[in-house]
């Protein structure tokens, strides 16, 4: 093996490696539904849940979620609203969280926890519909 590779190995075992896993309230799907009329969907929930693949505890992380600009955000408790950016060639909304102790527990890889004390709720515009993919995304640092 080369150096840089061995060093590469080194590292994983000594820093957290975190990673985000989104759920809907149904699982890992939904079906948007409309009121008679509406100009928006019924509101459906998502949550964020964080873990560590490393066996590093991650004491501190600074959370960026995005949700696609076609949901309009109605409930995100334990997350600060920062607007709009690009990701991934998308607009989206941010949600950030600063993730540390001792106020939040250290990120273990054995155990995975919610992000927030509830979900996220968020509702689609009816003319959004016909589009066939919609973007939620994050990025996760350790500020190790």
């Amino acid at each position: 093996m080369e150096d840089y590779e061995i060093r590469d190995i080194f590292r994983r075992s000594s820093t957290p490696d975190l990673w985000i896993d989104f759920t809907f309230n149904t699982g890992s799907s939904v079906s948007l539904q409309l009121q008679n009329n509406a100009r928006i969907s019924n509101p459906f929930s998502i949550r964020p849940t964080i873990g560590n693949h490393s066996r590093e505890p991650a004491l501190y992380a600074a959370i960026r979620i995005y949700i696609d600009c076609h949901f309009t955000i109605f409930a995100c408790i334990g997350f600060t609203e920062r607007g709009t950016s690009r990701f991934r060639d998308r607009e989206c909304r941010v949600l950030t969280k600063d993730w540390r102790t001792p106020s939040d527990l250290p990120i273990f890889s054995e155990n995975p926890c919610d992000l927030a004390p509830s979900p996220i709720m968020l509702q689609l515009d009816a003319n959004s519909l016909d589009l066939t993919e919609f973007l939620i995304g994050y990025e996760v640092r350790d500020w190790i």
